[in-house]
């Protein structure tokens, strides 16, 4: 005789725990192909392809690049992937309606990939702002600062920032330009390029290269005007460290003693300025005890801007110090159309706010397109000048 097996009968309890591990399966499935659809690898581009289509809706809202106040790209990376996170203020027209544009981008970004992620009202050091942040993901690729034009209007609020008034302005008089070349003192190969300009140019030396204080030493007399190059700790810790980094948590002696010994490869040093450092900026206690040594010392700060939150504006306030920030970076891509249209980006800012910093690198490329481009700004108004002399940095 053959004997039917019975079905096995599952219980209430076995149910549960059967479509429990189901959904924990999909959860898990849902999860691999979010993280496969936002690859690392892709960041770069849609960073880039986010960047045209906010200005294209700034366009369409009445906030042409003229407005432009501000710039920063800092570096990102995820899973050892580097890509760029933007980060641009504006200064909005007295009837700009925010509210409005937050509502178009809400239905426009989508329709490409993107999301919006953030938004809050803010009072910066200009005055009332609009902080909108977008992206793909749990990635931040763009961070918008749409600035009151109202409160632009009312005068420059801090040292270190230049006003940036709403509306049609003329082009200033002499509007100055302060181009500055970071990371001297690896080689002097390109010290007779950079001498050939003939105009101001303000160096950026890193201390304790092979070639720091023979860089140092080849500029002086000559139209360039030279600042330390400062390595501070950055937040990726994959970066390549210089020697000799001013981190957090180093006691004020340290700090003190660091300086001194960076200061002393670089002799002519007139200010200094902050080579990486995301994180070691966004310190404020690391940068009171910077800003109260420059003091002592009668230097001045410039702030690279690597940092999203940068504790170095109120440092230096706090300690009196001569202080401007990076409006533009000139080099990231390297190529001459690219940096000539950062040079050109660096212009508008300078004409609207009657000075701006740019900053570039120890590269023959940035060299040669400064060389084509300076002598046709000069004929349109622009003045070139040192870093010590755009208007926030008279000593």
């Amino acid at each position: 005789m053959v004997r039917r097996r019975r079905a096995a009968r599952r219980s209430p309890a076995g149910d549960r725990a059967w479509w429990l591990a189901v959904a924990a399966l999909a959860v898990a499935a849902v999860a691999i192909v979010g993280l496969w659809v936002t690859r690392p690898t892709k960041l770069a581009r849609w960073s880039e392809q986010l960047e045209v289509e906010v200005g294209r809706e700034l366009a369409h809202a009445g906030v042409r690049s003229g407005r432009l106040v501000q710039e920063t790209r800092t570096l990102a990376r995820a899973r050892g992937v580097p890509y760029h996170v933007v980060e641009k203020t504006y200064a909005v027209p007295p009837r700009f309606s925010t509210p409005a544009f937050i509502r178009d981008l809400a239905r426009q970004l989508p329709r490409h990939g993107f999301e919006l992620q953030r938004t809050e009202r803010a009072q910066t050091a200009r005055g009332s702002a609009t902080i909108i942040e977008m992206g793909v993901s749990r990635y931040r690729l763009y961070r918008l600062t749409l600035q009151d034009g109202a409160a632009l209007d009312a005068g420059p609020p801090a040292a270190g920032l230049a006003p940036a008034p709403p509306g049609p302005l003329p082009i200033a008089a002499r509007a100055k330009v302060a181009v500055v070349l970071d990371d001297w003192g690896y080689s002097q190969r390109l010290v007779p390029e950079v001498l050939k300009l003939n105009r101001p140019v303000t160096l950026a030396i890193l201390p304790h290269q092979r070639y720091s204080t023979a860089t140092d030493r080849a500029v002086r007399g000559s139209r360039c005007e030279v600042i330390l190059h400062m390595p501070m700790e950055p937040w990726d810790d994959a970066s390549p460290r210089e020697p000799h980094v001013l981190t957090s948590g180093l006691s004020e002696e340290a700090v003190h003693r660091m300086l001194e010994a960076a200061l002393a490869t670089v002799p002519s040093a007139r200010g200094v300025s902050n080579h990486q450092g995301s994180k070691a900026t966004e310190d404020a206690a690391l940068m009171r005890v910077v800003m109260q040594h420059l003091r002592a010392r009668r230097l001045y700060f410039l702030d690279s801007l690597t940092a999203a939150n940068s504790a170095c504006l109120e440092a230096a306030r706090e300690a009196g110090i001569p202080f401007a920030q990076r409006a533009v970076f000139l080099d990231n891509e390297e190529t001459p159309e690219a940096i000539q249209r950062q040079v050109e980006a660096l212009v508008a800012i300078a004409r609207r706010a009657g000075w701006a910093v740019g900053i570039g690198h120890d590269k023959r490329v940035t060299l040669q397109v400064l060389q084509r481009a300076m002598p046709q700004y000069e004929r349109e108004g622009i003045e070139f000048v040192a870093l010590s002399a755009v208007e926030p940095m008279r000593l």
